[in-house]
């Protein structure tokens, strides 16, 4: 296969890790650097449309250009990376949830995690909720830890509420 999604058709490549991309309708090429962080997950950073057509193109994509990330929707689980109980808090986009600590346990398969959200009354939006979380992938990147894992909860309507990538 040489075509990326709905972004068009790899007509060269670089490095193994800069694609140039030809969009057939219109005169559209993007550069995109694709990195495998782990078997389950890709990342990329694009410049954006331009009629340039040649693999310089690549020299455009900027250090603070958006990360995209891309999961394995047939991920074989694999044991998350911690064991026990544990406390923590988040933020979903609306403020920090820390005046009432979260709590997070093991199921019964070391792949699975419980993860029990408190509301923050100071938290638009906020609600106590249940989740179980699928660990499908842990890598390392400079001083920070990441997870990738799949939430099984009916509020999930897409592959976008589904999947999840923590830093810890």
């Amino acid at each position: 296969l040489n075509r990326f999604s709905t972004k068009g058709r790899c007509i060269a490549s670089k490095d193994d890790d800069k694609f140039l991309i030809m969009k057939e309708s219109g005169n559209c090429y993007r550069c995109l650097s694709i990195h495998q962080v782990h078997d389950n997950v890709l990342q990329y950073k694009e410049t954006y449309c331009s009629n340039m057509d040649t693999l310089a193109l690549c020299s455009h994509i900027t250090g603070d250009a958006l990360l995209y990330s891309m999961f394995r929707l047939d991920a074989i689980p694999l044991p998350c990376p911690f064991s026990g109980y544990h406390t923590f808090f988040y933020n979903r986009g609306q403020g920090d949830c820390n005046t009432l600590a979260s709590t997070m346990e093991p199921c019964t398969q070391d792949s699975r995690l419980l993860l029990r959200y408190q509301a923050c009354p100071d938290v638009s939006g906020s609600e106590s909720t249940v989740e179980e979380l699928q660990c499908l992938a842990t890598w390392k990147e400079g001083s920070s830890r990441y997870l990738v894992g799949k939430i099984e909860h009916g509020h999930a309507t897409s592959n976008e509420d589904r999947y999840r990538c923590f830093v810890y």
